[in-house]
């Protein structure tokens, strides 16, 4: 991409009622340092499967469309529909309501540092898909989460690309979409995998059966070569959201 004016950045974030880990994962982009973003959250589980528990989430789930949050340069909405025929239809439903100049993944139930999507920004001005092959990953070993360091890995949790190559080899239907599409972002040679400085940016959680509650603060944050204490500041989150039920803060004037 050509630099200029700062690209928009649409994250696109499938999940099916997992309010559970979904609350750390908005946490995350709300603590992103870059803007202009955005976050749509498409969520298709039946009413009696969401396990509604966050309750920024709860009235979201709750409607067909409900604007999260709205920010200086940042905006949250939630979408519900009826079940998808393959997690690609879903990504496919997605990509139509993305309207960005760069695409990147979010996923529901991983952790991003809050200088992720900068950091895809700045790589995607030379390249058109960024995909490091290295991230953190935390696994629930006995009870504790424990980070078990940089891995490489094949996760696309981290997949970000520019609109224009989005448009030109798109989500296809299928149970393995995004792996699909790494595959084709592949085969036309378009995949860049180096680090940066200050990657990486994501972490994978291997289990997502536990709750995740207990993995934001303390001594479990601190195992291995990184300190993710700051990753999520529990507690001091609140100040930038607000709350399902009251009224957004108007976008600021342009």
């Amino acid at each position: 991409m050509e630099s200029g004016l700062k690209p928009r950045v649409s994250c696109i974030c499938p999940t099916y009622g997992r309010a559970h880990t979904l609350g750390e994962s908005l946490d995350c982009f709300l603590q992103q340092t870059y803007h202009p973003r955005e976050l749509f959250i498409l969520n298709d589980a039946p009413v009696k499967y969401r396990e509604v528990q966050d309750a920024r989430l709860h009235e979201a789930y709750a409607s067909p469309q409900r604007i999260v949050y709205v920010g200086r340069g940042c905006m949250v909405h939630v979408f519900n529909e009826a079940q998808f025929q393959t997690l690609g239809h879903k990504y496919m439903r997605l990509m139509e309501m993305a309207g960005g100049d760069i695409i990147c993944h979010w996923d529901d139930d991983d952790l991003y540092l809050p200088g992720h999507i900068e950091s895809r920004v700045e790589r995607l001005r030379t390249a058109q898909v960024v995909k490091p092959d290295l991230g953190y990953v935390l696994t629930y070993d006995g009870g504790t989460w424990r980070n078990r360091g940089i891995q490489g890995n094949v996760f696309e949790g981290q997949l970000a690309y520019t609109a224009e190559v989005a448009r030109r080899i798109p989500f296809q239907p299928g149970d393995n979409p995004c792996y699909d599409l790494l595959g084709r972002f592949d085969a036309a040679h378009l995949v860049d995998r180096s680090h940066a400085e200050g990657e990486p940016t994501y972490v994978f959680r291997w289990d997502t059966r536990f709750p995740h509650g207990e993995c934001l603060t303390g001594d479990r944050w601190r195992q291995g070569n990184c300190d993710f204490s700051e990753v999520l500041k529990a507690g001091d989150v609140s100040g930038y959201i607000e709350m399902i039920g009251s009224e957004p803060e108007a976008p600021p004037a342009s």
